[in-house]
């Protein structure tokens, strides 16, 4: 299913009024209000939603002090949120303020603004995102997840950064991340930094490790350029295992070494 971005976010802010004004329009006011849905995207999750405060309406609930517990067959996610607005009979939640999602395999999401279709098992979110999974930290200007929250898309300028190392990685975007297979597909103006090292090419995919929590191989490809110091290489396809700085040069290599005696990293042309 495709969403418009700009269209989906009119009509949310069209529909739901800020919670501060909610208490003027309720028809019905309950003190710890709770409601369960079930994701009918074929995933077999179920949601309970709860909060200090509901204002009920003829058309949305506002909820404050959100808390959610998402379970799905192999994981389960925490939601909390400073307000939220529940669209009905759609099930469709609006989320403002101070939002974190945490699973139980260890990825979590912070940001400001999060629309969740229920029934389709879809977050989106068009404000500053945040996304940390053991020593990989991403940012950008909007995401999608889906899927269980399994599968999370970073649509504006994502910003990439290993925290135990130097290692950073920008793309124009839009940048996927995988926990099914462990990878995070990064597109159009891909740069990767590390220490004296940089890395440009069209598209990139890291490789997380068997935990699942670092990144033990790159694979850049499209017009991908090698920089350090002086030296340059050129290739079509270049892999790149930062643990143990080494670049494997593939596919129609290039290389201008400007000095024998600069200490470079281990590469091997093929």
């Amino acid at each position: 299913m495709k969403y418009n971005f700009l269209i989906i976010w009119a009509v949310i802010f069209l529909i739901a009024a800020p919670v501060c004004q909610a208490s003027e329009n309720a028809d019905q006011i309950i003190e710890h209000f709770v409601f369960t849905s079930t994701d009918l995207e074929g995933s077999q999750g179920t949601w309970v939603i709860e909060g200090k405060t509901a204002f009920v309406n003829d058309k949305d609930i506002m909820i404050t002090d959100v808390e959610a517990r998402g379970r799905y067959p192999d994981q389960e996610l925490t939601l909390i949120a400073r307000r939220g607005a529940l669209q009905m009979p759609a099930e469709n939640v609006l989320l403002e303020k101070d939002i974190e999602i945490h699973s139980s395999r260890g990825m979590a999401l912070s940001t400001d603004h999060l629309f969740w279709y229920a029934k389709e098992g879809v977050l989106s979110s068009d404000a500053y995102v945040r996304l940390k999974k053991g020593n990989v930290i991403a940012e950008a200007e909007g995401a999608l997840a889906k899927k269980g929250f399994k599968e999370i898309t970073l649509l504006e300028r994502p910003h990439i950064q290993m925290v135990a190392s130097s290692l950073t990685i920008v793309c124009a975007g839009p940048a996927h991340f995988n926990e099914g297979d462990n990878t995070a597909t990064f597109n159009n103006d891909v740069i990767l930094v590390h220490g004296d090292k940089e890395l440009s090419a069209s598209r990139m995919v890291a490789y997380l490790d068997e935990t699942g929590n670092d990144i033990a191989k790159f694979v850049a490809t499209g017009a991908v350029t090698i920089k350090q110091g002086k030296n340059k290489a050129y290739s079509e396809r270049v892999d790149y295992f930062p643990r143990e700085n080494k670049i494997l040069i593939t596919e129609k290599p290039r290389l201008i070494i400007s000095s024998m005696t600069q200490q470079t990293p281990k590469a091997e042309a093929q």
